[in-house]
C-alpha cells in the first residue's frame, strides 16, 4: 500500500545508512507516463519524478515500526515551466512536507506507517498505513468527505506453519477508500507508465488474499486465492477506482465510500506445480493453472490458463487484478 513492484521498472538511486537499531533510506526515480498526443519526444515520454523516505527502527527484537513519506511531481509544470528534477528534493532529510509546501504544494504528497510483530519464531504480523489526504474534522463526522484518502494493509505469515518444514502460509487484507493515490491531473498522481505504483487494483476496493506454499527438496507446490470487490466506474462518472482520472471530477464531495460505484466482484485462484533445476538462477519445470472471475451488474468475465514450461524469474509477476 505504500510502494510496491507491480508497476514497469523505472530508474532509480537508493542509499540506505545504518545507525544503531535505525535503517534509513532515500530512493529518487523517474517515472514516466505514454502520451499519444506528443509531438515530440518531450511530449510523447513526458517525465514525472519521485523521492522517497522511509525510516525503520528496531524497537526490539521482535517489533519494528516504520515512517514512510514520498512526493511525486512531473517535469514540465503549468504553473513553474520546466521544473526537471527539482533540486529542493535532494534534501536527505525525512518530513520534507515543509519544503513542498514553501512551493505552493504543486505536488503529490503522501506520508504512512509501516509496522511488524514476530508473534512467534515462526509467525508474524505486519500492517501499512497509508494517508493521502486527511481532513481530521471531517473524518470524524463520518460523512464519506472525499479528501480523506487512505489505505490499509493487514496480514499475518507463517513460516514452518503447523511444524511442517517447508509450509508457507499467508493471509492479507487490503483496502484503499475512493480517490487515494490520484491527483488534480494524472502526471501528479502515485503511478508510472499508466499502472499504480501502490497496489495494482487502484483505490475504492476490498481484497483479501490467502497464499500456500510447500517445499521439499527440489519439489514446490504453492497455491493463492484473491477476492475483492471494487466499485467500478460507470460511463462518464468517476467513483474514485481509476488513479489516472483526475480528482476533481469526483461524482460528490460527501457521501464517498469504499466499493461505491459499480459493484464488481473478482475472484483469482492460482495453483502452480514446480520442480526446481537450478536454485541459483531460480531455473524450473513448472506447470500452472489459473482461473480468474470478474462479474458485475454489467458484464461477466471468466478466464481460465492453463501453462508449462521452463523459466527463470527475477522479479515478480502478478496476474491476481
Amino acid at each position: 500500500m505504500l510502494l510496491s513492484d507491480v508497476a514497469s521498472n523505472y530508474p532509480f538511486v537508493k542509499l540506505s545508512t545504518y545507525v544503531w537499531n535505525l535503517q534509513y533510506s532515500i530512493m529518487w526515480a523517474q517515472f514516466q507516463e505514454p502520451n499519444v498526443g506528443g509531438q515530440n519526444d518531450r511530449e510523447f515520454w513526458p517525465k514525472k519524478y519521485g523521492v522517497f523516505h522511509y525510516l525503520d527502527w528496531n524497537v526490539s527484537d521482535r517489533f519494528s515500526i516504520g515512517f514512510f513519506e514520498a512526493v511525486t511531481w512531473r517535469a514540465v509544470d503549468s504553473l513553474y515551466g520546466y521544473r526537471g528534477f527539482d533540486l529542493n528534493y535532494l534534501v536527505p532529510l525525512i518530513l520534507f512536507r515543509p519544503i513542498e509546501y514553501s512551493m505552493g504544494s504543486p505536488d503529490k504528497m503522501k506520508i504512512g506507517l509501516n509496522a511488524k510483530l514476530k508473534i512467534s519464531d515462526h509467525i508474524s504480523s505486519y500492517s501499512q498505513i497509508l494517508i493521502d489526504e486527511m481532513v481530521i474534522s471531517e473524518y470524524l463526522n463520518e460523512r464519506g468527505f472525499w479528501a480523506n484518502k487512505y489505505g490499509f494493509q493487514a496480514g499475518v505469515k507463517a513460516f514452518d506453519a503447523f511444524n511442517t518444514r517447508g509450509l508457507f502460509l499467508q493471509t492479507e487484507f487490503n483496502t484503499a477508500s475512493p480517490y487515494t493515490y490520484s491527483h488534480w491531473e494524472y502526471m501528479t498522481n502515485y503511478g508510472h507508465y499508466r499502472q499504480p505504483l501502490a497496489h495494482p487494483l487502484g483505490a475504492n476496493f476490498y481484497e483479501y488474499l490467502l497464499r500456500g506454499n510447500y517445499s521439499i527438496n527440489n519439489v514446490e507446490i504453492s497455491a493463492q486465492f484473491n477476492y475483492a470487490l471494487y466499485g467500478d466506474d460507470s460511463t462518464g462518472v468517476n467513483y474514485g477506482q481509476d488513479i489516472y482520472k483526475s480528482y476533481n471530477t469526483r461524482l460528490r464531495d460527501y457521501g464517498n465510500y469504499s466499493t461505491q460505484g459499480v459493484k464488481t466482484h473478482l475472484a483469482v485462484a492460482d495453483v502452480r506445480f514446480a520442480y526446481l533445476l537450478n536454485r541459483l538462477l531460480n531455473l524450473r519445470i513448472e506447470l500452472g493453472i489459473l482461473y480468474r472471475n470478474k462479474t458485475s451488474n454489467i458484464s461477466t468475465d471468466q478466464s481460465t490458463w492453463v501453462t508449462i514450461g521452463i523459466r527463470s524469474s527475477f522479479r515478480n509477476i502478478y496476474y491476481d487484478f
